[in-house]
């Protein structure tokens, strides 16, 4: 809902036709939740109903292209500070009247006992927002808090699970990659001791020790695999410091203190393998790529290679066309030996999804290169 920034919020609408009207369920526990009943029973916790629950509206609004139109190309664009003022106060208003009216949230809220009292969101990101979200559509299902619980346990058992077969598959893991996985083991076992504490489960024993095999698996699976260091896939980040330094040198930098580019600036062209046979070859020669690209982007930029996005091209060019093979795809009959150890159906053995992520960004970051560069030809 908010404009990119340091933190995004999300907010989540679930519009439901359930007769011949709709229902639209509103899940926001971060910004914006002040327009939410607020409970402090449970005091010095302050909780909130983060799912609003409207019925009745009518098909001729919901089912209007130009408000939605409107609402989602006005509300995530204005300032922080406006944007749930114009939701609440504007949008919402408008949809839950009837035809030519507004009607206020007051008199439009559906009040159940399937709306629990839940904790606000304290950071950003998406992932409570969609639990929340799917807590609200479980409970208004007639499931009770104790399966809710349980299987919002079981679905984060299940990426804990996949997250150590990515461990499994994969070489060498980063520390980064350890921290995740530990903090990860840490959340499980804490949640299925609540559900035992609390007496929510039925077999809350049991969930401890599904806990305790899977946190005992993920040590094991650390412990044998090596660490990834930085520097080796992925490259490291570009030094700042090797392509600028002071104007004068032993004095003191400043904010409005100009920077000096050095006159030679190391760059191997010739880092870039003729061919890649594996696919290690393959994604080493990508990051290589990317890793020339940025520098001759800014070489290009400080004045000290003018025909820098000659060679971008070049570069790019060579490595798309001759060094990285082009996948088969899956109607090819021959067997891709690099992309695909078996079909494009089944996992890659060497690709985990953190990696293929931080691919698919190098990737666009390639684009983007060749494009700027492709549109700073001038044609004669």
């Amino acid at each position: 809902m908010t404009r990119d920034g340091p933190e995004k919020q999300f907010a989540l609408l679930i519009l439901e036709k359930p007769d011949d009207t709709y229902r639209l369920t509103l899940v926001n526990p971060g910004q914006g939740k002040e327009y939410h009943k607020a409970s402090v029973q449970g005091h010095p916790k302050v909780k909130y109903q983060t799912s609003m629950v409207f019925e009745g509206i009518c098909c001729e609004k919901a089912e209007d292209d130009a408000f939605w139109l409107s609402l989602f190309s006005a509300v995530p664009t204005v300032g922080q500070k406006s944007e749930w003022h114009l939701l609440y106060d504007l949008f919402l208003p408008f949809l839950l009247g009837p035809m030519g009216q507004t009607r206020m949230l007051e008199d439009a809220l559906h009040d159940s006992r399937d709306q629990d009292w839940r904790s606000p969101q304290h950071g950003s990101g998406c992932w409570k927002v969609i639990m929340h979200g799917l807590r609200q559509l479980l409970r208004s299902s007639s499931v009770s808090v104790t399966d809710a619980k349980l299987f919002q346990w079981r679905l984060r058992q299940q990426f804990f699970r996949a997250s150590l077969e990515d461990a499994d598959a994969v070489p060498r893991i980063s520390y980064s990659q350890r921290t995740c996985l530990r903090i990860a083991a840490s959340q499980l076992g804490l949640s299925a001791a609540k559900l035992d504490v609390r007496r929510v489960a039925e077999h809350g024993s049991e969930l401890l020790k599904e806990a305790k095999q899977l946190i005992q698996r993920s040590d094991e699976a650390l412990a044998a695999k090596p660490v990834l260091y930085s520097g080796e896939l992925p490259l490291s980040e570009l030094q700042l410091d090797v392509l600028a330094s002071p104007a004068q040198d032993g004095a003191t930098a400043h904010p409005n203190q100009s920077l000096r580019i050095p006159p030679q600036i190391p760059l191997d062209l010739l880092s870039l393998r003729e061919h890649a046979e594996t696919i290690e070859e393959a994604i080493q020669s990508i990051y290589t790529a990317d890793e020339i690209c940025r520098t001759l982007s800014g070489m290009r930029q400080s004045g000290r290679c003018k025909f820098g996005h000659l060679f971008i091209v070049n570069v790019l060019q060579q490595l798309f066309t001759e060094i990285v093979p082009t996948p088969l795809g899956p109607a090819s009959s021959d067997k891709d030996k690099i992309w695909s150890n078996a079909d494009f159906r089944s996992p890659h053995h060497y690709l985990t999804r953190p990696m293929i992520s931080d691919l698919q960004q190098v990737l666009l970051r390639l684009c983007s290169h060749f494009a700027a560069a492709a549109y700073s030809i001038l044609s004669l």
